[in-house]
């Protein structure tokens, strides 16, 4: 009974559920009742299902189940593994549920004995303030009008609130929810981008005619529409050709004695699995050492650059080097390691970790670089896929990252 009562919710359970309501019983806050998710569920069953299980799972996320093990006077401590510093994944999965040990093993850990501390989950500073506890009642206020959509929230619930409401008959009703659902079902991306310029132009066309001007030509709609988005199209691919020159930076060498260390991390959700990528060089461009591993799953990329970040760095303790100039290309992550106010967030562990490596090895300076600066460290990062134990090299080629090395070594000359 226990595992039935703890198990995932599935998307049969939802249908069942759907089907068992009265058909005809009082409608919930979207003004359709039962009947109309039962008669079109081939259409929208899938809209539907993916709603109720994402706040099924909001809600399971909110509730700790019972430990499988319960035990006295238990600690966070005991569910450490002391020895790497890392969450002790035998115990964990052992005796908690497996949403529970999924969302516990997330929570990332000081490589330092610290003392708890607390902050507030939903800022990036892990402090309260007055403008934190308005987004957080907003977020919670979309929510609540999530729940009342039933065709996804890709249009908004808004959107489809305001659709249910209107005072006309519920045919026409469900003709414009079927028809948007059809535009994205049935048109692909080319067509949908030439049907809104149709629409644009025609609204264009009734406001110019509502101000005094002159209708023209209705035949001429299609081909207006084409030679409009083929002259956006134009223009936007020139402007991104320029960007694209403008972005590029390459790589270049640390000035005098000291080194140049490049930090990367590559997330990969389908093994559920992270990679890092490390590279230090003198200032000719040598490379002095190179690293690839492999890290736990994450929450987000801001996650994954810190805990590349404070690989790196202890990487570079290990090996002996000083005087560092350290390099990653996630701007979020160089200026939460800038300030101080980033101690106290849900990553404030591992900052702090990082300013104490730091401070140890003697860095002279965090820069936050352009991806195209950082292509070594990235393909290092990358090649973390293919392997099950760290690989280090000493002085000598990297094959992972040997194109990105040669580029490299082509804007220093």
């Amino acid at each position: 009974m226990q595992n039935i009562l703890s198990s995932d919710y599935s998307v049969k359970e939802v249908q069942v559920v759907l089907f068992q309501m009265g058909s005809m019983k009082a409608p919930g806050s979207d003004g359709m009742n039962a009947l109309f998710y039962q008669k079109y569920w081939h259409i929208a069953g899938n809209d539907v299902t993916a709603v109720v299980l994402d706040f099924l799972i909001l809600i399971t996320n909110w509730i700790l189940h019972p430990p499988m093990e319960e035990e006295c006077e238990w600690q966070v401590s005991d569910l450490i593994d002391w020895r790497t510093n890392c969450w002790d994944l035998e115990i964990v999965q052992n005796k908690f549920q497996r949403v529970d040990a999924d969302a516990i093993l997330r929570i990332p850990l000081s490589h330092r004995q610290v003392l708890d501390e607390i902050f507030l989950l939903h800022t990036k500073s892990g402090e309260y303030s007055v403008k934190s506890s308005y987004h957080i009642a907003r977020l919670i206020s979309r929510q609540e009008e999530n729940k009342a959509g039933g065709s996804g929230e890709e249009f908004g619930s808004f959107v489809w609130s305001k659709l249910w409401k209107l005072h006309m008959p519920n045919k026409i009703k469900v003709f414009e929810w079927r028809l948007v659902d059809l535009l994205q079902r049935c048109l692909d991306d080319e067509e949908l981008e030439l049907f809104w310029v149709q629409c644009w132009l025609i609204w264009n066309q009734r406001n110019t005619t509502v101000h005094g001007g002159i209708i023209q030509d209705p035949s001429r709609l299609n081909q207006q529409a084409k030679d409009l988005l083929e002259e956006f199209r134009v223009a936007h691919q020139h402007l991104m050709v320029t960007d694209m020159a403008a972005s590029v930076q390459s790589w270049r060498p640390p000035s005098g004695d000291s080194y140049k260390l490049n930090f990367n991390a590559a997330v990969f959700e389908d093994i559920g699995s992270l990679g890092f990528g490390v590279i230090i060089r003198n200032y000719r461009g040598e490379v002095m050492v190179a690293l690839s591993a492999k890290g736990p799953v994450v929450s987000d990329s801001e996650e994954a650059e810190a805990l590349a970040c404070r690989r790196a760095l202890e990487f570079a303790v290990d090996a002996g080097f000083e005087e560092l100039v350290m390099e990653g290309d996630n701007a979020m992550v160089i200026k939460s390691i800038s300030s101080l106010r980033a101690l106290r967030s849900r990553l404030g562990n591992v900052y702090a970790n990082i300013h104490c490596l730091a401070a140890g090895s003697r860095c002279l300076s965090f820069g936050c670089v352009k991806h195209t600066a950082n292509i070594v460290a990235h393909s290092l990062a990358r090649f973390a896929r293919l392997i099950d134990e760290d690989i280090i090299w000493m002085e000598e080629s990297l094959p992972p990252a040997i194109d990105a090395l040669y580029l490299d070594s082509i804007s220093l000359n």
